[in-house]
């Protein structure tokens, strides 16, 4: 069996309304649109699998073995996610029906951006940085930038002058150097 790819013809798409419209299955030296006889536009679409080249097969169907699970595992996490903010927001209608009409009453007067948003689909998301941030304590903040950040980039944590929280820390942030060095030999 031949080589055959997708292809693409400007006057069929303008034809059926669809701009993405394709033509799929064709041997790879075809030169005319099938359902229009038309050359001019007509070609060929590299969207297929082991599609690249004629000059590096081995290495495309090499590539594409190693990363066909990788894009069924992210199309599967897609499909997850969706089901996720579906089953949410499912939920959360659930939840609303069952709540007494006049404690709807009194949530809607009291919160109506925060209905507005379950009906949307939106609870939960679109937290503002500034918001975010501002949930942390300053003292929590600063201790990050400080002791947490340092450390996870592989920096000593600064001294504090305080003897009991150096000792906790268990670094003196000095530099260790050889002695041999230190007297200058190379």
């Amino acid at each position: 069996m031949r080589a055959r790819a997708n292809f693409f013809c400007p006057t069929c798409a303008k034809a059926t309304g669809n701009p993405e419209h394709k033509i799929l299955n064709l041997p790879l030296d075809a030169k005319f649109c099938p359902a229009c006889g038309k050359r001019r536009g007509f070609k060929r679409l590299f969207d297929a699998i082991n599609v690249s080249s004629r000059h590096s097969p081995h290495k495309h169907r090499y590539i594409d073995g190693k990363l066909e699970p990788l894009y069924k595992e992210h199309g599967e996490r897609k499909a997850a996610a969706k089901n996720f903010e579906t089953l949410g927001k499912e939920a959360m209608d659930r939840a609303w029906e069952k709540t007494p009409g006049q404690q709807r009453e009194q949530i809607a007067a009291k919160h109506p951006e925060a209905i507005a948003a379950m009906q949307r689909g939106t609870v939960g998301h679109q937290i503002p940085a500034a918001a975010a941030l501002g949930a942390v304590p300053r003292g929590a903040r600063v201790d990050s930038q400080q002791y947490t950040y340092p450390a996870a980039v592989g920096r000593g944590a600064p001294l504090t002058g305080h003897p009991m929280t150096d000792a906790m820390q268990g670094v003196t942030n000095r530099r260790v150097v050889p002695a041999w060095v230190r007297s200058g030999r190379k």
